[in-house]
């Protein structure tokens, strides 16, 4: 293979088994900005078998020569023993960076084809872009068997002292840079500055992030700030990775699991939902529309779900596939269905009330409450033009109106309930399920 230009002229000979642009595109360097192309050639590609014992004698090796497509120049032919080429990046410096492997070495190699780090690392591999800020381009590199993080061109941010480096964890609020290292099978953690946040003496460590990290030590874990102070004592078999906790360490609730099970535990380490549950705890939310923290969560045992307030009672027990939170008034209100998925057409959930009271029978597939307070139940029933039947019902679960309706609509302003028949036709009702005459 070769190179032509658009005058159909030669500017790489055909003299190679492959050439690869990494422009996508034509060979003018217009698109990308990528003005390196490789060509190589396949030397003993077919490996030498020795017959007895069946061993290769010999491996295939591909050598690569580099051309300036914007130059029109060649820069490495095939007796500079050039390996392996990757086009690593080109979007922080805008322009491409390129690393290329010789005698089982490592370098890197600018958009003009200069040498901007001798090939003298057995690894390097770039971070993803939401590291890179301030135009800064980081390179994880290794050398030997330490790793060491290096700034393009080739310089050292963080030192070849560790085994393995993992992240980085990015905080957006001053684009701090943080990572779990690895040294002698302990985790530690430090800054792209090189500045050691904790030291490497733990068995795992999950970056919460810039201010707390959850450390496991003794196959338990717990809380631990970037001073290295405990917020959570080393003592719970797991803690979710997900949990909400401030940088100075402040939380209001965890979920942690302890003696196989897991509970929910706050900020003075006592437990407010006993630990005898399968899943991790999701904690009271904050609700937005209601601008206060939620006085209830989800639990889960044997797979079926529940309902728990903040004394950890349950007002809901866990023997649900579903359980959907209604909004009401003061009293709550859950759709529940002994179905894990319930579908638009199954018609078998219920609706249940704090206490653990059935309200109806299972056989519902939509509630919702209107503005005096009373519930609009809905059934499945494909004869109907959308597919649903509704009806309405108080909160003691007694029929004001049948479930014969296409819709119903409390109307305001004349203080009447304003059905809707299959066919179309309007029908008002007065608050007891009466009907209407003028």
């Amino acid at each position: 293979m070769g190179i032509i230009n658009k005058k159909n002229e030669f500017l790489v000979p055909p003299i190679y088994d492959y050439i690869k642009n990494f422009n996508d595109g034509d060979f003018d360097g217009s698109n990308y900005g990528r003005d390196l192309t490789v060509a190589f050639n396949h030397a003993n590609v077919v490996p030498i078998y020795d017959l007895k014992t069946g061993n290769a004698l010999k491996q295939g090796i591909t050598y690569y020569a580099i051309y300036n497509i914007k130059t029109k120049k060649m820069l490495y032919d095939l007796d500079s023993k050039i390996t392996n080429f990757v086009l690593y990046s080109d979007h922080i410096t805008k322009k491409p960076v390129y690393f290329f492997e010789k005698n089982q070495k490592w370098g890197i190699m600018d958009n003009d084809g200069r040498i901007v780090a001798s090939p003298e690392f057995d690894e390097l591999k770039g971070f993803p872009l939401l590291v890179f800020n301030n135009d800064r381009d980081l390179i994880l590199a290794k050398k030997g068997n330490k790793y060491g993080i290096i700034e393009f061109p080739n310089k050292e941010i963080l030192s070849f002292d560790y085994d393995k480096i993992e992240g980085p964890y990015v905080d957006v609020k001053d684009f701090n840079h943080l990572f779990m290292v690895r040294k002698n099978g302990k985790a530690g953690v430090t800054e792209i500055t090189n500045k050691k946040i904790l030291d490497c003496k733990y068995q795992d460590i999950n970056i919460l992030n810039p201010g707390c990290f959850i450390v496991k030590n003794n196959n338990k874990k717990g809380i631990i700030n970037n001073k290295g102070e405990l917020i959570l004592d080393i003592v719970y078999e797991d803690i979710p990775r997900n949990v909400s906790i401030s940088e100075e360490g402040f939380f209001k609730e965890i979920s942690v699991k302890s003696n196989g099970k897991w509970g929910l535990i706050n900020s003075k380490q006592n437990f407010i939902v006993t630990a005898k549950y399968d899943e991790p705890i999701s904690g009271f939310l904050f609700d937005f529309q209601e601008n206060q923290y939620s006085d209830f969560t989800y639990v889960v045992k044997n797979k079926l779900k529940g309902v728990v307030d903040t004394s950890g009672l349950e007002i809901i027990e866990p023997k649900f596939g579903s359980v959907i939170h209604i909004k009401a008034q003061k009293t709550k209100y859950f759709q529940v269905s002994k179905n894990s998925y319930p579908s638009f057409s199954s018609n078998d959930s219920a609706l249940m009330r704090e206490g653990n009271i059935l309200i109806t029978d299972f056989k519902f597939h939509n509630f919702y409450f209107d503005q005096l307070g009373n519930i609009v139940a809905c059934m499945y029933d494909s004869k109907f033009e959308y597919k649903s039947k509704c009806g309405l019902i108080n909160q003691k679960g007694e029929s004001i109106l049948p479930i014969i309706f296409r819709d119903i609509k409390y109307d305001q302003n004349s203080g009447v309930y304003v059905t809707i028949d299959n066919d179309g036709k309007a029908n008002n009702y007065k608050i007891d399920g009466s009907k209407f005459s003028d």
